[in-house]
């Protein structure tokens, strides 16, 4: 391998470090939001495309969360009556969106999940301030 190619690997690995520290530190610290940092440093670093972002960030967050949960478990008991239905009701939920995700429009899934976000931060920052 010639040394620009080297250079290339090395960067393009630089570049997934720098997408994965932050999502694993923002998942474990908040128990949730590692995949919202993910998706656009996946869209934009890392160059795939909109719906192969979703799709990633899902497989990467997986392991991140396992891990969080078994701290939480040790730390703190869970509500497990309430886990259960909700657990239900996103797997429903999870199906769908997995089978829209391949129906949807890259730049389209990108606005959705921008105001998703949008409005998400602004009911917590508004939950944040005034209770």
């Amino acid at each position: 391998m010639n040394r620009q190619a080297q250079s290339s690997q090395a960067g393009k690995r630089k570049n997934i470090l720098i997408a994965g520290l932050p999502t694993g530190f923002i998942n474990g610290l908040l128990g949730s939001g590692g995949g919202s940092y993910l998706v656009p440093q996946l869209t934009r670093r890392l160059k795939l495309e909109q719906q192969k972002a979703h799709a990633t960030s899902l497989i990467i967050i997986m392991p991140t969360t396992l891990l969080s949960l078994a701290v939480y478990l040790f730390k703190q008991p869970l509500p497990w009556s309430m886990l259960l239905y909700t657990i239900a009701g996103g797997c429903i939920g999870g199906l769908a969106g997995a089978k829209l995700l391949t129906k949807v429009p890259g730049l389209w899934l990108g606005l959705v999940f921008g105001i998703i976000l949008l409005i998400s931060g602004c009911r917590m920052a508004w939950a944040g301030f005034f209770g």
